[in-house]
């Protein structure tokens, strides 16, 4: 992967987060002016439960990831890259079922663990629109399967910049059909519809842009090689502890508010960190371009390679984490006041322990990219589920000691 390569894959991420950026600030006050701040916090919970359901996989997608990456480019790639998309996509069709029916009984658990609203006719319609929209996911869940990995395969293959295209793509898109459901009344469901239109669309590019920079891929459907399932699981599990600790990091919070003081507070809650969370993300761009280059240098065994590009990564990571965290301190409240309204703001001690969050994450990120592509994750989950769980639990007691 050459230079040129990241800085192109980097800027296309950075562009596609500005999208996103640019979309959450066009959608949201328009979903809490004319669905209700409940509505908004409803569908956050139910977003975060679709992210758990996403631990049924096993870490198959990153392990698959992993694979395509470190054998794209070898003598075997012809044979081994189709066989492992064939494998995984094999596979995905029992883990996403899984997955499906997670998100299905979740959905429809949300409104007897948290308060939808105080209004009883509001708490029933919001616990309506939870019920489909989660019912409607599950079934997208499973429907997606054959097309899951080809976003992913593009990236494996250096792609990085054709990803990111696709993904800004289907954030527009997501955008506008979400307006539209909105503004037609669909509140919840609208918002889940518009997140599967867009998904689909996105699928269906990754899918075609990839045989064509790929063709000689395109006439190689690979075969189910059981012997690489054994290789997939053993670093998918061994990863799984680290997507338990992203869950717990990015899909629980809402959760949590919630059952303590119901989907408002949820709005509430997101409003304030989300710009913190999309200049973060925008950040991480800079690691997520990395991967590939960091696995292909791996599986050549160029430790200089290795070792100089951690050093001047960390340099880049922590000279963008520092100035993130100082301006989220000083401006999240004007901006996030000017964005949703004074009634949307946490406050100054909810905007400072997001500034240290989303400052520690970017560097944390960072080390992730590193710890895939040498294979060693069990330290890096086990203190990722450690932190949280004793981040989830201070919470828990000052949320409910202070609100």
């Amino acid at each position: 992967m050459s230079l040129r390569q990241i800085f192109s894959g980097t800027a296309t991420g950075v562009v596609h987060q500005i999208i996103v950026i640019a979309l959450q600030i066009a959608l949201v006050p328009v979903v809490i002016r004319l669905a209700g701040a409940e509505a908004n916090g409803a569908f956050t919970i139910l977003m975060q439960l679709v992210g758990w359901g996403g631990i049924t996989t096993l870490g198959l997608g990153v392990a698959a990831g992993r694979e395509m990456a470190q054998s794209y480019g070898t003598a075997s790639a012809l044979s081994s890259f189709p066989n492992t998309l064939c494998t995984v996509r094999g596979m995905y069709w029992a883990t996403n079922v899984c997955s499906a029916l997670f998100v299905a009984t979740a959905a429809f658990s949300v409104p007897f663990f948290i308060v939808l609203s105080d209004d009883l006719k509001t708490r029933e319609a919001l616990a309506s629109q939870i019920r489909a929209a989660g019912s409607l996911y599950a079934v997208w869940i499973v429907l997606r399967t054959p097309w899951a990995l080809f976003c992913d395969a593009l990236r494996a293959c250096m792609d990085v910049a054709a990803a990111n295209i696709i993904a800004g793509i289907s954030s527009i898109l997501r955008l506008c059909l979400a307006l539209g459901s909105v503004f037609c009344g669909m509140s919840v469901l609208g918002l889940a519809l518009s997140t599967i239109a867009a998904e689909l669309v996105a699928a269906w590019m990754s899918r075609r842009v990839f045989y064509k920079l790929h063709p000689e891929f395109a006439d190689n459907p690979g075969v189910f090689d059981w012997r690489l399932i054994k290789a997939l699981l053993k670093f998918g599990m061994t990863y799984l502890i680290v997507i338990v600790s992203g869950q717990l990091a990015a899909n629980t919070g809402g959760i949590l508010i919630g059952s303590f003081f119901g989907a408002l507070a949820v709005s509430v809650a997101y409003t304030s960190q989300m710009p913190a969370l999309m200049l973060g993300q925008l950040v991480w761009k800079l690691a997520d371009s990395m991967g590939p280059f960091v696995n292909h240098n791996v599986a050549q065994k160029s430790s200089q390679t290795v070792s100089q590009s951690y050093v001047d990564g960390a340099r880049w990571n922590l000279l963008f984490a520092l100035p993130l965290a100082a301006g989220i301190v000083f401006y999240n409240h004007d901006v996030v006041r000017l964005w949703v309204g004074e009634k949307m703001f946490a406050g100054s001690g909810f905007t400072n322990a997001v500034a240290a969050s989303a400052a520690i994450e970017v560097l944390v990120h960072f080390q992730a990219v590193y710890f895939v592509a040498l294979g060693n994750v069990y330290l890096l989950g086990l203190l990722g589920i450690t932190a949280n769980i004793v981040r989830l639990a201070v919470c828990s007691i000052f949320g409910e000691a202070l609100g």
